[in-house]
This record gives structure tokens, C-alpha cells and sequence, in this order.
């Protein structure tokens, strides 16, 4: 009887090994007596669907630009998921700061430019406002080179006249105006023109007046331009179908 109550020769060996991890665990304890384990750092997350079909737009790739560039429905997918591929977590995480550090130097600079006219600058604020403008300029051109990367990653994969097209779209946007009118090449005083004549149709046709004959003329001659004629042709062909691509390849 007493031979089946004697210990195991192997017991001490097993007891020590409980108590060393039990002085473990003692030590991964914090004051408040929880367990603290190794936290990983998060991953970034990527764009949502709306984020990633708000950055397309921003660099001028919207279902519409793309359709008055005659691209495909499958062109349009293949573009889209090129974009959603380019914008991980970290590069859309890089975007966001680089969209926040334009705005604080942006603040910085209009605060010192409102000190400076007003003549109400003193001490150091002149040469701070030099700076600023440095550190704004250095931002805008981070900023630049993030969306300058992204676009060419999205529509890096179409060549020939729809790439051009595309191009010369975005670099027209700044005028504002219907998108078929952007396929065209203009001197700044004829971008003026045009843009005030299409407003005064608008605003003729709102008030059940009679259009200026000046302006009907200088709008029936820039739809006239091939580039415009073509555009239009295919932004009404297009639209529909590369509408729904986009919106299925961005996941809305």
C-alpha cells in the first residue's frame, strides 16, 4: 500500500518545470495583474470601394472621362483593378498624409500671407513665411508624385489614341467644363471664351431668352472640332457600359 503512494522518480524534475513557468507568466503580468502578449503593428487598410472610385476621379479617371476616350467596358475593368492593385494600404495611407501635410502647410501659409498684408507681421513671421512656402511646395510635390504613381498605374496599360486622349483630358480638367470640350487643345483666351459662352446659353436658356448669336456660333464651332465631335460620339456610345464595369471592378 505504501509502495503505491511513493512519488515518481521523474515528479521533481516535472515540479520544477511547472513552477519556472508559472514565474513566467508572473513576469509577463503588468501591475493591474493582466496578461500583456506581443501585439503585431496593423496593416493599413486598403481604400473601400468608394475611396478607390473617389481617388480614380481625382486623377481624372471617372467613368466618364474614360468613356469620352472611347475606352471598353473590359478596358475599363482592367484599368480599375490595375488602380485597386497599386492602392494598397500603405500607398493609400501615404496618400492620406501627403493630402494632410498640403493642407497644414497650406493653413501655415495663408496664416503668415494674412500677417503680411495685413502689416501686422513682427519678428521672425517674413522669413516663417518663406519657410512655409518651401514646406508647402515640398508637399504638393510629394502629393503629386503619390497621384502622378497612381494614374500611371491605372491607365499605364492603354496605349496609342486612348491613352493620349485620356491624357489630354486630364490636363484640360482645370477648365471645368462639359467633358467633350476637354478633348481639345486651346489657347487660355479661347478656353475664357467658350467657357463664358456655354455659361450664357445657360443661363439664356433658364430664362427662356434668346440666346447671343456670338455665343451660339463660338459653341456650335467647338462642336465642330473632331476632337469634340469624337469625344462626345463616344462618351454617349460608351457610357453605360463603362459605368457599370467601373462601378463592378471598384466593388460598388
Amino acid at each position: 500500500m505504501f509502495r503505491a503512494l511513493a512519488r515518481p522518480a521523474n515528479a521533481l524534475p516535472i515540479l520544477l518545470a511547472f513552477l519556472a513557468g508559472g514565474a513566467l507568466l508572473l513576469a509577463s503580468l503588468g501591475s493591474s495583474g493582466v496578461l500583456f502578449l506581443p501585439r503585431h503593428a496593423e496593416e493599413p487598410a486598403a481604400p473601400t470601394a468608394v475611396e478607390l472610385a473617389a481617388a480614380l476621379h481625382r486623377v481624372g479617371l471617372s467613368p466618364e472621362r474614360l468613356a469620352a476616350a472611347g475606352l471598353t467596358a473590359n478596358e475599363t475593368s482592367a484599368l480599375v483593378r490595375d488602380a485597386a492593385a497599386h492602392l494598397d494600404g500603405e500607398r493609400f495611407q501615404a496618400l492620406k498624409q501627403a493630402d494632410a501635410a498640403v493642407r497644414e502647410a497650406s493653413r501655415d501659409v495663408q496664416r503668415l500671407e494674412r500677417l503680411a498684408r495685413s502689416g501686422r507681421a513682427a519678428g521672425n513671421d517674413l522669413g516663417d513665411l518663406t519657410t512655409a512656402r518651401a514646406t508647402l511646395a515640398a508637399a504638393e510635390s510629394t502629393l503629386g508624385s503619390a497621384l502622378g504613381a497612381f494614374y500611371e498605374a491605372a491607365a499605364g496599360g492603354l496605349a496609342g489614341p486612348k491613352a493620349a486622349r485620356l491624357a489630354t483630358l486630364r490636363a484640360n480638367a482645370g477648365w471645368d467644363l462639359p467633358v467633350q470640350y476637354l478633348a481639345a487643345s486651346r489657347s487660355e483666351a479661347e478656353w475664357v471664351a467658350l467657357r463664358d459662352a456655354l455659361a450664357s446659353l445657360r443661363i439664356c436658356e433658364r430664362l427662356g431668352e434668346d440666346p447671343h448669336h456670338g455665343c451660339t456660333t463660338l459653341v456650335a464651332q467647338a462642336d465642330a472640332d473632331s476632337s469634340v465631335a469624337n469625344a462626345k460620339a463616344a462618351l454617349d456610345a460608351n457610357i453605360a457600359a463603362v459605368t457599370g464595369a467601373f462601378d463592378a471592378a471598384a466593388g460598388m
